[in-house]
């Protein structure tokens, strides 16, 4: 469906901006009674008779009513209206993962690696919560998510991490299942059992949080390929470009966690999510208690004053104010990532005025630093510890 030209009444919903279109379903950010916002995922028109697609979308209800976690955007009920399914999920004020590695790439700062870490931790922790699932009996039942991508974790103005879209998840009891040969994932984050059609398991969102990781660090694809199908070879083959090939300081410990994470056999992976967690968590230290706030300065700085843009623009919405090409690009809540393929500045280390003016004071230059302290805000070298710029500034 087109972008809304005026809000759209849905049930005692009311459509306000349509964000993203799946292959399943449309999503909208929209309003409820009492004038508060959620999303509402919503049955594509052409597929509300297919069965298909209904049991699809039935899964999804199930695997999320089963969801009750701090870092798993929650779903607020599930319903139909005029024959349409639909999901209600909570609406969090911030951006995802990708339009922040984005947003460091635009103001040539690299994403600050204790940052990337805690982010990982965070999404760590929720994936072996539902990786460690129960049904009513007791018995195990484990949601894998298959698809942890940066577009698919969303980061708060108060410094939250939630996890979105459990769409194509994997759980025990659904209905539906993967044809054979079908992949599901995003490209650069299939796992070599997911690539090869074999059991995909906790060990797989171990693997494609070990992608995350790389990309938010590294600001490049973690394989190399022409096409998609040299990509997937190359993801069987297990051939990850190491970071620290890319030229960049790059910590030995973080690129030892990543590698492993990515490592080709499950069996030599991290045991669980939550290993992975603790490891991400003792890379941090002691900060990770302060991760929240440090988090918020951090995505208040990046983002400057996209916050009040999106509060003016649902004020607007609201009003029924805003009509088809006003739209602006304020709400990426899912779907297409825009990672840069390159993060690394064009200028020479001689060339960079900041770095001729750290060595003229005396001051570190970027690869003296501990990355994995340099979080705390990617634009202010004086607020705490701030992250590296990708031309080599503070």
């Amino acid at each position: 469906m087109a972008h809304l030209r005026k809000p759209e009444p849905f049930g005692r919903f009311v459509l306000l901006h349509h964000i993203a279109t799946g292959g399943t379903a449309e999503i909208y950010l929209a309003q409820a009674p009492a004038d508060r916002l959620l999303v509402i995922k919503r049955l594509r028109e052409e597929r509300h008779r297919n069965k298909r697609y209904i049991a699809l979308f039935i899964d999804e209800k199930r695997v999320m009513s089963r969801l009750d976690h701090p870092n798993i955007t929650r779903m607020l009920e599930y319903g139909k209206v005029d024959d349409r399914y639909y999901i209600a999920l909570e609406h969090v004020w911030g951006e995802t993962a990708a339009t922040l590695v984005t947003l460091c790439a635009q103001q040539r700062l690299r994403f600050p690696a204790g940052a990337a870490l805690y982010i990982g931790a965070q999404v760590a922790e929720a994936l072996d919560y539902a990786h460690t699932l129960r049904d009513e009996h007791g018995a195990p039942s484990p949601v894998i998510h298959r698809d942890v991508t940066l577009g698919n974790v969303m980061l708060s103005y108060e410094g939250d991490v939630k996890i979105l879209d459990f769409g194509i998840a994997k759980a025990a009891g659904r209905v539906s299942r993967t044809l054979l040969g079908q992949v599901k994932g995003t490209l650069f984050y299939l796992a070599p059992e997911q690539v090869n059609g074999e059991e995909i398991g906790p060990h797989t969102d171990v693997y494609q949080l070990g992608v995350f990781l790389y990309k938010t660090l590294v600001g490049r694809e973690p394989f190399a390929g022409d096409s998609e199908l040299q990509i997937m070879e190359a993801i069987a083959k297990g051939q990850v470009i190491p970071p620290s090939t890319h030229g960049r300081a790059f910590p030995e410990r973080v690129e030892r966690v990543i590698l492993r994470a990515m490592a080709r056999a499950p069996d030599e992976r991290f045991s669980s999510a939550g290993a992975l967690g603790a490891e991400l968590r003792k890379l941090i230290g002691s900060a990770y208690g302060e991760g929240r706030a440090r988090l918020a300065r951090m995505v208040a700085s990046l983002t400057g004053d996209r916050r009040a843009l999106q509060q003016a623009y649902v004020k607007q919405l609201r009003a029924g104010l805003v009509v088809d090409g006003q739209a602006l690009d304020l709400f990426r809540w899912s779907g297409e990532e825009e990672s840069p393929t390159n993060l690394e500045a064009e200028l020479t280390a001689a060339e960079r005025p900041d770095v001729k003016r750290q060595r003229a004071t005396g001051g570190p230059t970027r690869r003296e630093r501990t990355l994995i302290d340099a979080w705390t805000d990617p634009a202010n070298p004086n607020a705490g510890r701030g992250g590296a710029r990708s031309d080599g500034g503070a």
